[in-house]
């Protein structure tokens, strides 16, 4: 009751203030003359997890802000522009794109989200010192691209790097032993083989094909070129600033300052360069902010980020680790809140343990009996990070992002050639036959091997039986069409791996759907990483458990 009346009057004053703040606003609008300069680097997440602290704290740190150009969030920079667009002062805004690591779904996404403004007449000017070739993807499709004097335009396409240790290992008297499930499984291949293997070859190429025939799409749209022309200009790259002039693909070289004299000319000398930051939570500014009347639904957010393990999550500056008990606590969270009537499950992993990922899938099964789990991937999906997601009612990706890698595989490195080098002895004495099986004094008996072979076969029949049941499909259907493979978002569509592509806000607005929610309804972000693991945490489980993971450290 006291929440009821404490809103009423709230929202009664809003109604009194309201028209005479827009008024004045108009007014203030109609005399100024604004271009928004906005920076981009490092990754630029979809959602942005909630920052635990009073407001009062997080008031005097956006004060403080050594970088107010840098939004926070693709989905708050989404709805900032979009209010942006319908302002009479905002004449245009200065993308200034460099040192992005984040996806390409979030690059894509980005670009969409200054599809208003251009719409509105709002020309979007690009600036760079140094471009690369993921960056130049979108910077090729704004109105204008300017580098910095001096600058570069890496222009150069993608690569992929396999490194081969077997032969190194030798010569260290380390001998690798592994065994595995499905052909196209080769994340051990770096340690057992001397050369990249067919499957490997078969599987980067494919990834590296799709990748480059959407960036020349982009290239041969945005610069109004040819296919064929965008395919000469990429390899003819890198370019320095003069060389991508005359290429015509840059429009010019110049420094901020030059960015703003242009932009003068062209708008008035009153214009004004303004940070991004001045106008964050500009799609809020736009209408009252009524008080409910009662706490709001909201959909709830579960990320399943980094290295899935047994335990509780990680996060930090370390490697971030997916906890199976803090994934499942946080899943147990959003099925019983009565306010969250859908979730939507937030995946970017490349795999891991087969049993925290397995106990990861179940608590998913379990939500989704209560309420509608939809899962979603911009980045990987692979392997355990997969099995999560497939225990969903649906599960989404970005066109580009990398899905399956159903397999499996587990093994040991056997040091004991490298004793015998430094004069190193060993001796055992065990009670089992198979109590040494993990040792990395000595390799495997065939007994042993045996053993392990056999195991990683149940794991990964019961890895197919789970994405059979998942996906509708019998195990059989499923081994044909995986046995380990790597797919884009578009591939595994075509696989029958995935119900479809579309980008973190399709998604957002099918989990709202699916709980019977407003598009634009609130978020709750329950995140399940807290803290950093240690290098023995991290290494335990490779020798230990059977592991479902893909080795994307040559994407780059």
């Amino acid at each position: 009751m006291f929440r009821l009346a404490i809103s009423l009057v709230v929202n009664l004053l809003l109604l009194l203030v309201w028209p005479i703040r827009g008024l004045l606003r108009g007014i203030g609008q109609r005399r100024r003359s604004l271009a928004v300069v906005l920076r981009v680097r490092g990754d630029l997440p979809y959602l942005a997890p909630p920052r635990r602290r009073a407001w009062i704290f997080r008031l005097l740190s956006r004060r403080e802000s050594k970088h107010p150009e840098e939004p926070t969030s693709l989905r708050d920079l989404e709805r900032d522009l979009e209010a942006l667009a319908e302002r009479r002062d905002v004449k245009a805004v200065v993308l200034h794109l460099e040192g992005y690591s984040g996806s390409g779904a979030a690059l894509t996404g980005l670009l969409r989200a200054l599809e208003p403004l251009r719409k509105a007449g709002k020309k979007v000017t690009g600036y760079s010192r140094i471009a690369t070739t993921g960056e130049y993807r979108l910077l090729s499709q704004l109105d204008r691209f300017e580098l910095g004097p001096g600058g570069r335009l890496e222009l150069a396409g993608y690569a992929a790097e396999v490194l081969s240790l077997r032969d190194a290992l030798a010569l260290a008297g380390v001998r690798p032993q592994f065994v595995r499930r499905g052909e196209y499984k080769t994340a051990p291949e770096m340690f057992t083989d001397s050369s990249i293997s067919p499957a490997q070859r078969k599987t980067l190429e494919a990834i590296l094909d799709e990748r480059t025939d959407a960036l020349l799409g982009g290239i041969a749209s945005g610069r109004k070129i040819t296919p064929d022309a965008a395919k000469a200009a990429l390899d003819a790259g890198p370019y320095s600033a003069r060389r991508a002039i005359d290429a015509k693909l840059v429009d010019g070289t110049s420094d901020p300052a030059g960015i703003e004299e242009a932009l003068k000319t062209e708008h008035g000398k009153k214009l004004q360069m303004v940070p991004y930051g001045a106008f964050q939570g500009a799609w809020r500014r736009g209408r009252p902010a009524f008080r409910p009347l009662r706490k709001p639904r909201f959909l709830a957010v579960v990320p399943v980020r980094g290295i899935i393990n047994v335990g509780e999550g990680r996060g930090g500056t370390g490697p971030v680790v997916a906890g199976s008990d803090s994934v499942v606590e946080a899943l147990e969270e959003a099925a019983e809140s009565s306010r969250a009537p859908a979730i939507l499950l937030y995946i970017d992993s490349r795999g891991g343990s087969a049993i925290a990922s397995e106990l990861i899938h179940a608590a998913v099964q379990r939500a989704n009996k209560k309420k509608p789990v939809i899962a979603y991937c911009d980045s990987v999906a692979a392997s355990g990070g997969y099995m999560a997601a497939v225990g969903a009612r649906e599960f989404w990706s970005a066109p580009e992002a990398i899905v399956g890698s159903i397999g499996v595989f587990a093994g040991k490195f056997d040091v004991e050639g490298l004793l015998k080098l430094v004069r190193v002895g060993v001796d055992e004495v065990r009670r089992g036959a198979h109590a040494g099986l993990y040792s990395l004094m000595r390799g495997w008996t065939d007994e042993e091997r045996a053993v392990m072979e056999r195991d990683v076969e149940e794991t990964y029949r019961d890895f197919l039986r789970i994405v059979a049941a998942g996906r509708k499909m019998t195990e059989d259907a499923v081994h044909a069409v995986v046995e380990g493979r790597v797919f884009t978002g578009t591939k595994a569509l075509e696989a029958k791996l995935i119900d479809g592509t579309c980008d973190f806000k399709e998604a957002l607005r099918k989990a709202c759907t699916a709980g019977n929610l407003p598009i634009d309804a609130p978020l709750g972000w329950i995140d399940p990483a807290p803290s950093a693991p240690s290098p023995l945490e991290l290494l335990r489980p490779a020798m230990q458990q059977r592991l479902w993971m893909i080795d994307l450290s040559w994407l780059r």
